[in-house]
């Protein structure tokens, strides 16, 4: 249980770091419920952006309709926590 907890937090603590050095948002304007949209004012293009990044730090790939459902950087970690092994 507590292994999955640190998961959790250090996929949050990557999101957070793309968040912010990559895409230029302020840390103190994100948190799990975020609306990507509406509170982070991203934008398709930020959008897509941010996938890559993340397909690029994870080694993954997210396709495009499992992006319909992740709306806010709660659901980006809990993406992520399916599709990324702890230890990655």
């Amino acid at each position: 249980m507590e292994a999955l907890v640190e998961h959790k937090v250090k996929l949050l603590s990557e999101v957070r770091d793309v968040l912010t050095k990559d895409l230029g948002i302020l840390e103190s304007e994100i948190s799990m419920d975020c609306d990507l949209l509406k509170d982070l004012g991203m934008d398709s293009l930020d959008l897509a952006d941010l996938v890559f990044r993340l397909e690029v730090r994870f080694t993954i790939r997210i396709k495009d309709e499992d992006m319909v459902d992740i709306k806010t950087v709660g659901d980006i970690v809990e993406y992520l926590e399916n599709v990324v092994k702890p230890g990655s």
